[in-house]
């Protein structure tokens, strides 16, 4: 068996995938399973299980390529897994370390893979981020269709009284582009209307900021100009709520 080099062990898993014996996926499988048993950083044993994972149906150079552009992209950007605390926080990382891929590449098929494994390990959505191997388009920007998919599919799970709410909400964020968390912690008081409204995104009881820039103020004019009807039933809303978060 292969000692385990718990500083490295990303880096001799991938020689033991580079082998072309047929004893490689067996060793290499045996090898993470050691691996797993040692005192290796979260993030490190998620992407070993990872591998692990995809041996199962793939042929060690196919998960070899993955690993090592895991290894080189994601592992210096995210160091601890435990810190990564909501989906708009892993979304930011993807998104930044993928920037300059093109939108077939191995890398980005690899994040996304493992970002698919992720979901189904943790049940939470750990998206592919900004950019995917199969969407073909910068998933950050949300197509005025898919906007109309959205609020359709809003109008049929929910009573009128709330639909009228979320979707003059989920156009509010659209036109501001909010992200999920910063529209969950939005209070009546971080909006204010008149001839240039404004929404103010800080850290309050409901809601954190990853950094100190996430805090800002953020004009409507581009979400009153898209959907001045929701504007106004927002205004209204904030008057019969006066005095309340």
């Amino acid at each position: 068996a292969c000692a385990i080099d718990t500083k490295a062990p990303l880096t001799q898993l991938s020689r033991l995938l580079s082998r072309s014996d047929v004893h490689a996926k067996a060793d290499a499988k045996s090898f993470i399973q050691s691996a797993l048993q040692e005192a290796v950083p979260p993030l490190v044993k998620q992407i070993l299980e990872w591998a692990l994972s995809r041996l199962q149906i793939n042929a060690p150079r196919t998960v070899k390529q993955g690993l090592d552009h895991l290894h080189a992209r994601l592992l210096p950007a995210a160091p601890d897994l435990e810190a990564i605390d909501d989906p708009d926080h892993w979304a930011a990382i993807v998104e930044e370390i993928t920037s300059d891929l093109e939108q077939r590449s191995k890398a980005l098929s690899a994040l996304s893979s493992f970002a698919t494994y992720l979901s189904m390990s943790f049940g939470e959505e750990f998206a592919s981020a900004g950019r995917t191997a199969l969407s073909g388009i910068n998933a950050q920007f949300v197509t005025p269709d898919e906007l109309a998919s959205a609020i359709t599919l809003l109008q049929r799970k929910l009573p009128p009284e709330r639909f009228v709410i979320a979707r003059s909400i989920v156009e509010l964020a659209y036109g501001a582009g909010l992200r999920r968390s910063e529209v969950d912690g939005l209070r009546v008081m971080d909006i204010e209307f008149g001839s240039c409204p404004t929404a103010r995104v800080e850290k309050n009881k409901y809601r954190l900021l990853k950094t100190t820039n996430a805090k800002r103020v953020i004009p409507l004019d581009i979400t009153k100009a898209l959907f001045p009807h929701s504007i106004a039933q927002l205004q209204e809303l904030a008057q019969s709520a006066a005095g309340q978060d």
